[in-house]
């Protein structure tokens, strides 16, 4: 590499390469087991152990986990050229500055400084000092070695844990350094989470608001109207106007933007367009912007006007966000990280220099008169929207909605005009009280149809639909006709509900898997579907009898718990009663579930055991902590919680201030006690490498946290009486789990 440069540059699948080994948290190394001692008095822990070498890993510290986050922020902006490790250097002047981390778009690069403290100690005034004089060297030999005069370098310096003062924040502000603190880089992390490399745009208009755009965009356009009503419409390809495009404005704060483009701009939306449009689709309807800064219109030869409607050429403003979507930011940013973005191209309405009042008027007008897509109209379209396809996961959605549609049709089905589907006409012949959208939620849930688990996956989806409903048939039958005192009730009774199907869905997948877990899948997948019946009937009649032998208020009970985590529990309800009798059924939703609570264990020993093995977690978790990490460990803790005990001692300060001096001093042990139930489950989760040896498998670990936590707030609140016996349950037995795994007791009695 040049003089100007000293180390690597990575680009293409390099950057990925290299961002593969920078969002680990650890370096990871292979060495002869002879020279193992050499590591571990280095700080490595041997994480596994071969016949001749041995494997070491090493958790990185503090500062190059800061670089490394930065580092990943710019790559996942879509960056071109970016350095690969710590070892780049840039020439400035007579001497080579050590740079953390280089970013170079087209026209513009980035040069980094990290500072990471776990002591919250001040940013050097000398560090700043020497990032001033040296830009201008590293500014040249920057355009040097790229040969071009034209590439704007900016400055930044991200700290975290590190304290500004006003002084040394306005002595970086006269050197033109940019300064991220831990707030500034939270946000525009969770902004490219949110909008992908287009948020690229976006930050630069946050940080150069007043910059030009690199080229001028000129359009050919058609303008109408006069005064305040001028319009332009045009075509234009979405990678230029997303350089000019905001949903925000843009003085806001970042937690302002956040949740502006939270609420303006949804996630899985973006995504399902970015299918849209790499599977050739386009849009006809405009989208609707306000120019903000006035655009340059130059129309052509009088001829080419007709009547108030003038053709020319729109050159728009040189300037960043100077574009106010009204209507359309899904459609736009939805291109944000497709290849078309660059040869697509989208049909705009534009307007000049609305009024604030006339903005909002019309951005209220057309999101009012917009209705959203309901589910059910949407899951009867995809046959239809989805019917050429060849991705996996828009046939499997066709394929659920095709067997719903023959579910409700089939004359001979027990759903039989019974779901409510937009293109269907209903015979009459009962109560139509199903939604499609529930029935076809519940069947992609429980992944029945997917090609990956292959339970009820016939070679291909147009063969698997039949294949599907008649199984389905089959099953809803045996149901029906066990208990059809209810099953006629409709929405009156329990099974033959939306909830009731919800729960029925997850019952039979774990058919399907009990089976298949016994090599009996024949059973299901032959032809022979009597054979199905009479296991399903013979499986299910411990379930069917439990609800049949429940009052109508019990029935309702259940019918009414309609949130997706009680629908769940009643779903394990009945798996548990299957259980009783046919050992191993719905082990995979059954793995946190438990026994009733042994008699004679009152509310107030269940209160008392839970405050003890909360006490007792406090003294652990940071043990461990320490066991892994040294005097460092508190540092391990999120910024939030830590955030949280602090402002939780300021508060016992302010009550009791003749102990300050002793609360101040107080080692990050005892401050521990500041903490919440869910702050202990959060920890653990966030350092398992630290608590893997005690609670070995991590999903259900934090499964059994979930229910110690659930539990314990609701004893907290003195609401036990209220609980409900799923909670209490299964909150009692996580915690005599928890106690075994950290050494409390000595067993978990009555644990299955």
């Amino acid at each position: 590499m040049e003089a100007y440069f000293e180390g690597d540059l990575v680009r293409n699948e390099e950057l990925n390469k290299t961002a593969r080994q920078r969002q680990k948290k650890y370096h990871e190394v292979t060495a002869p087991k002879t020279d193992a001692d050499s590591y571990l008095t280095q700080g490595w822990k041997i994480k596994t152990e071969y016949k001749t070498m041995v494997r070491l890993r090493k958790d990185k510290a503090i500062d190059e986990l800061l670089e490394d986050r930065v580092w990943l922020l710019f790559k996942n902006m879509g960056f071109l050229e970016m350095n690969r490790d710590r070892n780049f250097k840039i020439q400035a002047g007579p001497v080579k500055k050590q740079i953390d981390a280089f970013a170079r778009d087209l026209n513009r690069a980035f040069v980094v400084e990290c500072k990471a403290s776990t002591e919250e100690a001040p940013i050097s005034r000398q560090d700043i000092s020497d990032i001033c004089n040296l830009r201008d060297g590293i500014r040249d030999s920057i355009r040097t070695r790229y040969d071009d005069r034209s590439i704007a370098v900016s400055f930044v310096v991200v700290t975290q844990g590190i304290r500004w003062t006003e002084s040394n924040e306005c002595l970086a502000k006269k050197g033109h350094i940019i300064i991220w603190k831990e707030t500034e880089l939270e946000y525009f992390e969770k902004l490219v989470k949110h909008l992908g490399s287009v948020a690229r745009f976006q930050i630069y208009s946050i940080l150069f608001p007043e910059a030009e755009i690199p080229e001028p965009i000129k359009v050919p356009a058609i303008c109408g109207g006069k005064g305040k009503a001028k319009y332009y419409c045009f075509i234009i390809q979405p990678e230029k106007l997303l350089q000019v495009a905001y949903v925000h404005h843009r003085r806001s704060t970042p937690q302002e933007l956040q949740g502006s483009y939270q609420r303006m701009l949804d996630r899985s939306r973006l995504r399902k367009i970015n299918a849209f449009i790499t599977a050739g689709g386009y849009f006809a309807n405009n989208i609707i912007l306000n120019f903000t800064a006035k655009p340059t219109f130059r129309r052509f030869e009088k001829e080419m006007q007709v009547g108030d409607l003038i053709c020319g050429i729109l050159e728009f403003p040189r300037q960043r966000a100077s574009a106010w979507i009204i209507d359309g930011q899904h459609r736009l940013y939805g291109y944000g990280d497709n290849p078309r973005k660059s040869e697509a191209t989208v049909p705009v309405l534009a307007f000049e220099s609305l009024d604030v009042k006339d903005q909002a008027r019309l951005f209220v007008e057309i999101n009012k008169e917009q209705k959203a897509v309901s589910p059910n109209l949407l899951w009867d379209l995809f046959p239809d929207i989805y019917h050429d396809t060849k991705e996996d996961e828009l046939q499997r959605l066709r394929a659920i909605s095709l067997v719903v549609r023959k579910l409700n049709s089939d004359s001979d089905s027990p759903l039989c005009d019974h779901v409510s589907i937009p293109s269907a006409v209903s015979r009459g012949r009962s109560t139509t009280n199903l939604t499609m959208a529930t029935v076809c939620e519940a069947l992609e849930e429980s992944r029945v149809l997917d090609a990956k688990e292959g339970l009820l996956y016939n070679t291909e989806y147009d063969l698997t639909v039949d294949f599907v409903v008649q199984r389905l048939e089959a099953y809803f039958d045996v149901i029906a006709k066990a208990f059809p005192q209810d099953w006629e009730k409709g929405n009156q009774g329990l099974l033959r509900t939306n909830i009731g199907i919800r729960i029925l869905t997850i019952i039979l997948r774990q058919v399907l898997r009990y089976l298949d877990f016994l090599g009996r899948d024949q059973v299901y997948r032959g032809q022979d579907l009597k054979r199905f019946k009479e296991e399903v009937q013979r499986l299910l009649s411990p379930a069917l009898t439990k609800l049949k032998g429940m009052s109508d208020d019990q029935r309702s009970k259940i019918r009414q718990a309609s949130a997706k985590g009680l629908v769940v529990n009643n779903a394990k309800r009945m798996a548990w009663w299957i259980k009783e009798e046919f050992e191993g059924f719905g082990l995979e939703i059954l793995s946190d579930w438990a026994p009733p609570i042994p008699e004679g264990q009152t509310d107030e020993d269940i209160r008392r055991l839970l405050e003890d093995t909360e006490i007792s977690l406090r003294t652990f978790i940071p043990q461990r902590l320490r066991d892994l990490y040294g005097t460092d460990w508190f540092a391990r803790i999120d910024k939030e919680i830590r955030g949280y005990i602090h402002k939780k001692l300021e508060e016992e300060i302010a009550r009791v201030r003749w102990q300050e001096a002793q609360l101040r001093s107080l080692p990050a042990e005892k401050k521990m006690r500041f903490t919440t139930t869910g702050h202990l489950k959060k920890i653990i989760e966030d350092n398992w490498d630290a608590f893997e040896e005690v609670f070995v498998e991590q999903l259900y670990a934090l499964a059994q946290f979930k229910s110690f936590v659930d539990l314990r707030n609701v004893y907290a609140h003195h609401e036990e009486q209220e609980c409900d016996v799923v909670i209490k349950n299964l909150g009692y037995w996580a915690t005599r789990w928890i106690r075994k795994c950290i050494g409390l007791d000595k067993d978990t009695e009555g644990k299955k």
